[in-house]
């Protein structure tokens, strides 16, 4: 394990006084989104890998240039949560950083073994690592690394071109958030432009009988903070770019077709890597008349979830979504209400 230190005993030069002096101002971080990150290891028994990179924690800047690998303690039952940490040892004369696990308990928490004695010894939080018996690759990885950042007041964003992940900006009374864009790269976010989708239309769209479909929508008169969504006349589905908040709708108006039965809606919300789905229940009515449902919910989202809308009917045969001329038979929409 190569990782070289400044700021132990001894005297700090002035390169390696430039590369802590950006840290200041926060107990614990690491330089960039991909340092010290924490992953299972593919293959390998109870293993994490973690990558290299520079981190930082009270005074001590360390640099790693090849990556760690640590496997975690054996379990006989349950599950485990454990942590992984950087830990940096004051006593020896020169000082060492050194890649560690703490054993940690069934509770998802920090464990009571992690050192926290800063200028003798002290962990820096990577990550905590789920182990189940039976199972040989860990189960579940919460990443704990913080990135140092500023609040900055300038003139022109022009004015930060490498502005660390974290950074927020004020630019004439707006305030600018550093965060990852669509594509994945580093951009500028507005606090002032949340994203946003509406869409609606009338499409006459028809609904099978006992099958949950996925409701039509016409063109998106809005769409902000988004990595994709439907085009027109497509089953409306938005996959979302920045973690937050939102507040989330749809409507619709079945017709009646003197059928009886169940109408109803919901809407779904599916994450990367997990099977589940979650699912907002909305209104239901039975009956021959046609008659409008609706379901909305506010609940956090996070980066890659697909949003979609569904509507079902069981009256025995298909019934279709009112197409009544000058009226807005369907609608979707959500906007990001808080960070």
């Amino acid at each position: 394990m190569a990782i070289t230190s400044a700021g132990y005993d001894g005297s700090v030069d002035e390169v390696q006084w430039a590369g802590l002096a950006a840290f200041l101002g926060t107990p614990y971080a690491v330089a960039n989104s991909g340092d010290w990150a924490v992953t299972t290891v593919a293959g390998a028994d109870r293993t994490v890998r973690v990558a290299v990179g520079v981190g930082y924690g009270h005074g001590v800047r360390d640099a790693s240039s090849t990556t760690v690998d640590l496997q975690l303690p054996t379990i006989a039952s349950g599950t485990r949560w454990d942590l992984i940490a950087a830990r940096r040892n004051w006593q020896p004369a020169a000082g060492t950083t050194t890649f560690v696990v703490v054993t940690g308990t069934s509770a998802q928490a920090i464990p009571a073994g992690r050192l926290v004695n800063a200028g003798v010894q002290d962990d820096q939080l990577l990550a905590l690592v789920q182990v189940t018996a039976g199972q040989t690759v860990p189960t579940a990885v919460i990443d704990l690394r913080a990135q140092t950042s500023k609040v900055l007041t300038v003139a022109s964003l022009l004015a930060l071109p490498n502005a660390p992940h974290g950074t927020v900006a004020r630019v004439a009374g707006r305030d600018y958030y550093r965060e990852p864009n669509a594509a994945g790269t580093l951009d500028w976010l507005s606090s002032d432009v949340a994203p946003t989708w509406e869409c609606g239309g009338s499409l006459g769209q028809s609904i099978p009988n006992e099958v949950a479909t996925g409701m039509r929508v016409g063109t998106f008169q809005e769409a902000t903070g988004l990595t994709s969504n439907s085009a027109s006349g497509a089953a409306a589905a938005v996959t979302i770019a920045t973690g937050g908040r939102y507040s989330v709708s749809m409507a619709t108006r079945l017709v009646g077709g003197g059928a009886v039965g169940q109408r109803g809606c919901f809407i779904t919300i599916n994450r990367p890597g997990l099977a589940d789905e979650l699912r907002i229940p909305g209104s239901t009515f039975e009956g021959p008349r046609p008659g409008d449902v609706a379901a909305s919910g506010n609940l956090r989202l996070v980066s890659g979830d697909l949003v979609r809308p569904f509507v079902y009917q069981n009256s025995g045969g298909n019934l279709a979504i009112s197409d009544l001329p000058g009226t807005i038979s369907t609608l979707f929409c959500g906007t990001m209400i808080s960070r």
